[in-house]
C-alpha cells in the first residue's frame, strides 16, 4: 500500500510539472524582461492588427506575468512604426507587429525607405490573412475553370481590388490562360463590396469582409490566393492547387524586433509568441472573426520574407 501511495504521489508530482510547463514553457534569461515590454502596432487603433496585438499582449501577461504596453504607430503602410523599430535598442523590450508586406513590399515601393529587410529579427507570425477571388452566386461561373471560360467568351472580365500590385499575379493568369483580366482599383473592402454587390464588376479580390455574404449564400469564393484554403471557405481551392506559385499574394501578421537581439532573448521571445499564438484563448478570438491563427516560426518567416522581398524588388525595379 505504501509503495502504491508513493507511485501515486510521484505521478501527481509529474502531472503538476507537466501542467506547469504547459502554462509557461518559454526558456527566458533569468530576470527577463524585468521592465515593461512595448508592443508597437503599425496600424491604427480598432483594426484587425490592433486587436491581434492587444489579444496577444493580454495572453502573454496572464501566462508569463509580464507587463506589456501596446501603442499604435500608424502611417505609410506601417513604415512609420518600422522605421522607429529599426532604430530601437535590440534589448527585447520593443516588438513591432505589422504585416509581412511592410517588409517585403513597402521598402521596394519607396527607394528612399529608411529601413530594409535586414534591419530586423523576425520572431514569427500570428495570423494568416486570406485573400480570395469572390463573385456573386448569380454570375454564370462558380469555379476557376468556368471563370476562365466566361472571360474567354466575353473577351475580358473585371476584378475589383484594393491591392496595388495585384496585377503581378493576375498578369500571370492572363498569360497562361490567354484571357484579358481588367483590375478595377478601389480604396478598400467597403468599396470592393459596393462594386461587386452592385454588379459593376465580375469578381472582387477580398480578405474576409465578404464572409457574411458567403454565409448568406449571396457570394461564392472562386479560389484563395496562396498555398492553403481560407478557414471560412475550405472547399474553395488555393491558387497553389490551381498550379500557381504566387509568392507574396497573401499577408501574414508579422512580429519583429530590432536586429541584433541576444540569442537567449530571441529564443525567449520566439517561444513566448508561439505559446500565445497557439493558445486556446487566441484561437477563440480568431474564430470569432473568421480568421486563422498561424505562427510560421522564426526560420520559416524569415525565409518567406526573403523570397517575397526578392520578388517585389524585381517587380518594382522592372516596373520603373
Amino acid at each position: 500500500m505504501t509503495h502504491q501511495r508513493s507511485k501515486f504521489r510521484m505521478a501527481c508530482a509529474a502531472a503538476a510539472i507537466l501542467a506547469g510547463s504547459a502554462v509557461s514553457a518559454a526558456d527566458c534569461p533569468e530576470g527577463f524582461p524585468g521592465k515593461t515590454v512595448n508592443f508597437w502596432v503599425g496600424y491604427g487603433a480598432g483594426g484587425g492588427t490592433d486587436l491581434i496585438s492587444r489579444t496577444l499582449a493580454s495572453i502573454i501577461e496572464e501566462k508569463e506575468g509580464w507587463t506589456i504596453s501596446v501603442a499604435n504607430k500608424p502611417g505609410a503602410g506601417s513604415s512609420v512604426m518600422m522605421t522607429q523599430l529599426a532604430a530601437s535598442p535590440p534589448d527585447g523590450l520593443t516588438v513591432g507587429i505589422t504585416s509581412t508586406g511592410a517588409v517585403s513590399k513597402v521598402p521596394n515601393r519607396n527607394p528612399d525607405s529608411p529601413y530594409s529587410i535586414g534591419d530586423f529579427t523576425y520572431l514569427g507570425t500570428a495570423q494568416l490573412t486570406p485573400v480570395s477571388v469572390t463573385t456573386l452566386t448569380d454570375k454564370p461561373f462558380d469555379n476557376y475553370e468556368e471563370m476562365i471560360a466566361y472571360a474567354k467568351k466575353n473577351g475580358s472580365m473585371t476584378i475589383s481590388t484594393a491591392t496595388s500590385d495585384a496585377n503581378i499575379f493576375f498578369d500571370e493568369i492572363s498569360e497562361r490562360e490567354g484571357v484579358r483580366i481588367i483590375l478595377v482599383p478601389n480604396k478598400g473592402t467597403a468599396e470592393s463590396l459596393q462594386q461587386i454587390l452592385g454588379g459593376h464588376v465580375d469578381a472582387a479580390l477580398l480578405g474576409s469582409g465578404h464572409v457574411q455574404h458567403l454565409k448568406s449564400g449571396k457570394m461564392i469564393q472562386i479560389f484563395t490566393m496562396g498555398d492553403r484554403p481560407a478557414p471560412f471557405a475550405p472547399d474553395a481551392p488555393s491558387s497553389k492547387d490551381l498550379g500557381y506559385d504566387f509568392i507574396g499574394a497573401v499577408s501574414y501578421v508579422l512580429v519583429a524586433a530590432p536586429d541584433g537581439l541576444e540569442p537567449a532573448v530571441q529564443t525567449c521571445l520566439e517561444q513566448v509568441l508561439d505559446e500565445a499564438v497557439n493558445s486556446e484563448e487566441f484561437a477563440k478570438v480568431q474564430a470569432t472573426y473568421d480568421q486563422q491563427a498561424l505562427n510560421l516560426g522564426a526560420k520559416e518567416t524569415t525565409a518567406l520574407l526573403e523570397r517575397e522581398f526578392a520578388k517585389f524588388k524585381d517587380y518594382y525595379n522592372t516596373e520603373k
